[in-house]
């Protein structure tokens, strides 16, 4: 009997410990930009049963790694929750995620008469940054004839 007793105390305790040592984090980038498809991946101890995400922007899944595009810019708070199957406990987790705007594209020419054989032709980019990115990661300017520049204000073509 004391066998018996001492087996089930043992056991209470093991399934107990399980369930406290059950955690949950989210895996995906810090930065997106509007209308980017980012995926989220949910990272758990222990075996879960159901998983909620709230992106922040009034949508929700409950796909295990789902994708999502923000079709809004700015700090955003994406919230996982994890229900487990043993013991039915439930935990929750954050994962702050900024998503920036996108830049307003400016591109003009020196001159609005001119001529393209044989006349250069300048092009000046004026475009601006989003309100949510400090300088553009990167830059590509495709001149149509299979050529590309990656200045701010490329040499006559």
């Amino acid at each position: 009997m004391l066998t018996r007793l001492l087996s089930f105390f043992f056991t209470l305790i093991v399934a107990s410990a399980n369930v406290d040592a059950q955690t949950a984090s989210i895996k995906a980038d810090d930065e997106v930009c509007l209308n980017e498809v980012i995926g989220f991946e949910a990272i758990f101890t222990g075996t879960a049963s159901s998983y909620l995400w709230d992106f922040g922007d009034n949508t929700t899944s409950t796909q295990k790694n789902p994708s999502h595009k923000f079709s809004s810019f700015g700090t955003l708070t994406v919230n996982l929750t994890v229900n487990f199957a043993a013991g039915g406990t439930t935990t929750t987790t954050t994962k702050t995620l900024q998503v920036h705007d996108l830049p307003v594209v400016d591109f003009s020419t020196d001159n609005s008469n001119f001529c393209f054989f044989n006349q250069d032709v300048c092009i000046k980019d004026n475009s601006k940054m989003g309100t949510t990115t400090s300088g553009y990661s990167s830059r590509l300017i495709l001149l149509g004839d299979g050529q590309s520049e990656s200045n701010t204000s490329p040499i006559p073509v």
